[in-house]
């Protein structure tokens, strides 16, 4: 009875917020809510004194953007739930700090640049002012993202170049994905530190910031396709420091729940991103491995792909902790291409990390053996680990496993010069012998057989060599 009537009360929340979105979208137009929004924006309290000058020089090219705008937008949309326009413009307006999101103080406007010491001259000194160029403004808008990020409003006009008003009168928040080979041929995205994948995290923390909209299936869509493209982008450090930054208020959005951002991350396929990236999450003397060991985080809810990527990203990282870390999700790993991703070095990987993995990649040769992994994939793991020669040698032996004889004669030689002559004769021979008999195949070549013999060497190979060249098959006797 008890989860009969929960039940009940849950389909009547949601159907309460179905129709109020279709409400505002059915009972309004886009111009009457902008009327709205130009009326109330007038009688804001703190801005004043700036609209009183800018109306009595009759200009319109100085508007108010940014979040406190947003909070702005949304005070006066929750009021049409309950009134309609005309009591909305009578009601008493809030304090600007009320349209804030998580007690912040930065109010934004867009201007021209010698105007900007005016304006903050006639705002209360409390705020932290922006003022963005308009030139620059346009090339921020022209970039995409969250379709409600590029309102700007002003008493006698408002712009919205993506729509982001009809977004939210019908419930959602819209994401403007601007064609892949115009947005990498934009000078602000060339010059400057900027990225879809920022603004992806910048739409995910309004998400919070308005709960009431839901991200359409176009916009999770758009930014779940990002990763096609910024995976293995030019991630140049000013776009990494710009990464951080947003990263940092992420977090913060998250209210420092680490599992739960990540989980963002998942959801909207940005992880991998970061990981390649080398962008952190900044939390504070932890790590993925500590966050296993004090059970905030289950391995069940992740993939391994997605654990390294976390690992990757999250917090201090060592490598004492980053062995541990392999230590604990090895009963996970089922599959070869579950350990390649379990192993793998990326591009900013701190060093202590890489020399971590390799160390368990020889500790635990058993786990890779039982995965029977063919010759192509031992080749690949060596690149995923960074293996240097010699521990691909050792890896190779261990898992028995034997390698193209390219591959081998290059182990040898970083096993002991000695051997090189012996492999390069083995090679000479073999060739000339397929010539001769007419069987010479390419796949024979790579795939030699284990009978093979050549000829007494005139050299004696140390017992270092000589167990090196049984292990390619080659006598050295």
């Amino acid at each position: 009875m008890i989860l009969r009537l929960f039940s009940t009360i849950v389909a009547c929340v949601l159907i309460a917020q179905v129709t109020i979105a279709e409400t505002l979208a059915q009972k309004y137009s886009p111009e009457q809510i902008s009327d709205l929004l130009r009326y109330n924006a007038a009688r804001v309290p703190e801005f004043q004194r700036l609209w009183a000058w800018l109306n009595s020089e009759g200009r319109t090219d100085i508007a108010w953007t940014g979040s406190s705008s947003r909070g702005f937008i949304r005070w006066n949309l929750d009021q049409l739930k309950t009134h309609s326009i005309e009591e909305v413009k009578q009601l008493t307006m809030p304090p600007l700090v009320d349209f804030l999101p998580r007690g912040g103080n930065d109010i934004e406007f867009v201007s021209v640049p010698e105007d900007k010491d005016k304006i903050i001259s006639l705002l209360p000194k409390e705020y932290e002012i922006d003022v963005v160029n308009n030139e620059t403004f346009k090339k921020l808008i022209a970039k995409g993202g969250a379709t409600i990020s590029n309102i700007t409003i002003h008493p006698a006009m408002i712009t919205d170049p993506w729509n982001g008003l009809h977004d939210y009168m019908n419930g959602t928040l819209g994401f403007k994905s601007i064609d892949e080979k115009i947005f990498r041929n934009m000078e602000i995205i060339i010059k400057g530190d900027y990225s879809k994948t920022i603004s992806a995290l910048r739409f995910i923390r309004l998400t919070y910031d308005i709960p009431d909209l839901k991200p359409s299936p176009a916009a999770i869509a758009a930014i779940r396709d990002i990763a096609k493209y910024e995976t293995d982008w030019d991630w140049n450090l000013a776009r990494r420091g710009h990464g951080e930054m947003i990263t940092e208020k992420f977090l913060k959005t998250h209210k420092g729940n680490v599992v739960n951002a990540l989980k963002d991350l998942v959801y909207y396929n940005l992880l991998g991103i970061l990981a390649h990236a080398g962008i952190s999450l900044p939390v504070e003397g932890k790590n993925v491995t500590s966050l296993i060991l004090d059970r905030s985080l289950s391995i069940d809810d992740f993939t391994v792909k997605q654990l390294r990527e976390a690992a990757e990203i999250v917090g201090y990282r060592t490598g004492s902790a980053h062995y541990e870390f392999l230590k604990l999700i090895t009963p996970k790993i089922k599959t070869t291409e579950e350990y390649m991703d379990a192993v793998r070095i990326y591009r900013h990987t701190f060093f202590e990390m890489t020399t971590a993995t390799q160390h368990w990649v020889l500790d635990n040769t058993a786990v890779l053996r039982d995965l029977k992994p063919t010759k192509a994939q031992l080749l690949r793991i060596f690149d995923e680990a960074n293996l240097t020669l010699s521990q691909q040698s050792k890896l190779s032996r261990a898992v028995g496993v034997r390698l193209p004889i390219r591959k081998r004669l290059a182990l040898a030689m970083d096993s002991g010069i000695e051997v090189a002559p012996r492999l390069l004769d083995a090679i000479v021979n073999r060739v000339k012998t397929a010539f001769e008999t007419r069987l010479f195949k390419h796949d024979e070549f790579e795939n030699e057989s284990e009978e093979e013999t050549v000829e007494k060497p005139t050299t004696q190979v140390s017992a270092k060599g000589a167990s090196c060249l049984g292990f390619y098959g080659i006598s050295a006797k």
